[in-house]
């Protein structure tokens, strides 16, 4: 098992919040921070261990933006966030 550090962004949207881990494309929500955050936690380990268990782990992280190291001991790296944000637009009337 390898241990990594995952960027999760908790957005309002109307009355619920919305855990959400772009380097995955694994979200969740939840009416409370801590029940979004724990639902994330559950989609989580549903996410891993189906991808797991179908074979597919290493496929989706590839495809997802992760790299291995070439060195033992092997470990995941998740794509780097080099910036974030705030952009003002113009939403049509």
């Amino acid at each position: 098992m390898t241990k990594v550090s995952l960027h999760i962004e908790y957005l309002r949207e109307g009355d619920i919040i919305v855990a959400n881990c772009p380097s995955l494309g694994v979200s969740s929500y939840g009416a409370t921070l801590e029940e979004a955050h724990q639902n994330f936690k559950d989609a989580l380990a549903a996410f891993l261990r189906e991808t797991k268990a179908h074979g597919t782990l290493e496929q989706v992280l590839k495809e997802r933006g992760w790299t291995q190291s070439k060195t033992p001991p092997r470990h995941w790296t998740p794509p780097a966030i080099i910036k974030q944000a705030c952009e003002d637009v113009l939403l049509p009337a």
